[in-house]
């Protein structure tokens, strides 16, 4: 469903023939949504008329990025995409180790996301591994001032060096599936117990 943010009222609905767990994304009044059928679909954001269909190896149930002319997003079936914006055509696709629950997210052509047993930054143009860790994530990750923040699956908050993949910092706040937040210098993050601001 589109709503009216001032009323509330639907403004447009369409079927995709599946559970949509992934959150939309919307870019240039485009929203573009995976479902549990391994669809990713793109609709014109005003009316709702759906601009093309792609498909992956498995549900889609983290949230594309939308960057530099192309969406990306991974799949429970454990593979990592890349695909034009613009028309659906698939630019690049790599095998991960794993399933991909995590939305990725993208910084100076970068793309960083998280699998259940490692966290990889790949080359947003051709889809090239930068680098890996062995710790796994699901939660999304949050890029700024050249460190990725990460709430990994062992329950702690990481910073690994945008760049290299370096692990600069880990804390463990015993952290159950919440992605970091970093706004003017802090990092805001969900645990068991409640939430948890922490100064880099």
């Amino acid at each position: 469903y589109a709503l009216d943010a001032a009323t509330g009222k639907p403004a447009w609905s369409a079927a995709v023939g599946a559970p949509v767990q992934a959150t939309p994304a919307v870019a240039n009044h485009v929203v573009y949504v995976g479902a549990d059928n391994n669809s990713l679909r793109a609709y014109e954001a005003a009316r709702g008329a759906l601009l093309w269909t792609a498909f992956a190896n498995g549900p889609i149930r983290s949230s594309p990025a939308v960057a530099d002319g192309r969406v990306f997003v991974g799949s429970e079936g454990g593979r990592a995409y890349a695909f034009d914006a613009a028309s659906g055509q698939q630019a690049w696709m790599i095998q991960a180790s794993s399933a991909i629950g995590s939305s990725p997210a993208v910084a100076s052509g970068i793309v960083y996301v998280g699998t259940d047993s490692n966290v990889m930054a790949l080359d947003g143009a051709t889809g090239g591994g930068i680098w890996t860790t062995p710790i796994g994530a699901r939660s999304a990750p949050a890029v700024a001032n050249g460190v990725v923040y990460l709430s990994t699956g062992d329950g702690f908050v990481r910073a690994f060096d945008a760049w290299a993949g370096t692990e600069l910092a880990s804390l463990e706040l015993k952290v159950v599936g919440s992605s970091p937040v970093v706004v003017n210098g802090t990092v805001y993050v969900g645990t068991n117990a409640g939430l948890t601001a922490l100064q880099p």
